[in-house]
């Protein structure tokens, strides 16, 4: 599967493992994608971790700053309620169902998307403070074949970005070899657009390689389930 993704797995069920996790890293442009997050549903255990303490163990691993995370996506995942949300927000806004709205702060859907259990999992990750976010619509598969869900983008000034306005000149490190995004009009910038459609294609064929592997419940019939966690394989 794609470099820099990896799946967490809550092992000990009867029958086999359970999809707790599904976070990919991309380091040399700051940009990460929760694809899963369903650890609300594990019951609570001593060897339970948070979303928190996972995706600081995957980072550290990728080498990913957080502090210089310039875009943190998330799908929206098995939730009809934030999809029927961002459907309004859209028809509010006099735009078709798969057209992408931009929110900036002081905008009346603002604080919308920031009564989500989106935004809520965003603050376990990074205090950064928003500089705007993005809703995108995008297909995905399961077992029955595909369906619409939505992508929140929430985007962040870069500490390079916060070094620069301040007048202090930084060295481009080694590893930068990618083109920056542009800062002004985001969503037009052709190589934000190449991105999100690069991210759109890995959400895709992860999904797809998830729906033949996993089930999509976290305990099974008899409600037994091992919250530690701890397996983090990349794929």
């Amino acid at each position: 599967m794609s470099e820099g993704v990896h799946l967490i797995l809550s092992s000990k069920y009867h029958i086999r493992p359970k999809l707790m996790n599904a976070i990919g890293f991309k380091p040399d442009r700051g940009v990460s994608t929760v694809y899963i997050a369903r650890n609300d549903g594990e019951p609570e255990s001593e060897h339970k971790l948070g979303l928190a303490e996972i995706y600081n163990v995957l980072a550290e691993e990728e080498k990913f700053k957080i502090d210089d995370m310039t875009w943190l996506i998330f799908d929206v995942d098995k939730d009809p309620e934030t999809n029927r949300i961002i459907a309004e927000i859209r028809k509010e806004r006099k735009l078709g169902p798969r057209e992408e709205a931009r929110l900036l702060p002081g905008d009346k859907e603002w604080d919308i998307i920031l009564d989500t259990r989106y935004y809520k999992m965003m603050l376990q990750i990074t205090s950064k403070p928003i500089k705007n976010i993005l809703l995108r619509n995008t297909d995905r598969p399961d077992q029955e074949g595909l369906y619409s869900t939505d992508r929140i983008h929430f985007s962040f000034t870069s500490s390079d970005d916060l070094t620069s306005a301040s007048g202090i000149s930084t060295k481009a490190s080694a590893t930068d070899n990618q083109p920056p995004l542009a800062d002004d009009n985001e969503d037009q910038s052709p190589a934000l657009k190449a991105l999100f459609a690069e991210e759109d294609e890995k959400s895709y064929m992860l999904m797809a390689a998830i729906s033949v592997t996993f089930t999509d419940d976290v305990l099974d019939d008899e409600g037994n389930t091992d919250t530690s966690a701890s397996q983090l394989p990349q794929i």
